[in-house]
């Protein structure tokens, strides 16, 4: 009890009221075993808030990490996408000039074929040439030949020219 109060032990009790001294020292007990088992749902019950509070706290923990990891991701997407579009433009750089080479394949393609047309006339020229040297070398050969049977012609005259002469000498 509190200080100056008078206490239940300390009062003089008649029977009745001792039983019911009695029955009220019983409730009070039983008052005192309730209080003290509401005490440790209480702190039981603060135990587990406290567990619910750190388990928060973890997952705050672990979101914040994820938020960071997500953040982390964004930039590093950022600077992918940054270098696949210098990688494009390169692409496309190198593209070009492989179209410009190509142009210029093409066009010292054609050039060249323009050089083998020119060069396949000029054999044909030649070789339209070469016919006609054949031809008049073969002309001047029966012409040698001609002259060739024209000189036994005349060394025969020149032979008979002589003979005569020596027959009229004699």
């Amino acid at each position: 009890g509190s200080p100056g109060l008078p206490t239940w032990s300390s009062m003089p009790l008649s029977p009745s009221i001792n039983d019911h001294s009695t029955d009220l020292a019983v409730a009070n007990a039983a008052l005192r075993q309730q209080l003290a088992a509401a005490a440790d749902v209480m702190a039981a019950m603060r135990l587990q808030h406290e567990a619910f509070v750190d388990k928060l706290a973890m997952k705050e923990e672990l979101i914040q990490a994820r938020e960071f990891q997500l953040a982390s991701a964004t930039e590093l997407c950022a600077v992918q996408r940054e270098e696949l579009t210098e990688r494009e433009i390169e692409v496309e750089s190198r593209d070009s000039t492989l179209k410009a080479r190509d142009t210029e394949v093409a066009a010292r393609d054609s050039s060249l074929k323009v050089k083998d047309a020119e060069v396949a006339a000029k054999v044909a020229e030649v070789e339209a040439r070469d016919v006609e040297v054949a031809a008049l070398s073969s002309s001047l050969k029966e012409r040698d030949a001609d002259v060739a049977a024209r000189d036994a012609e005349l060394a025969a005259r020149d032979s008979l020219v002589a003979t005569l002469r020596e027959e009229l000498a004699a």
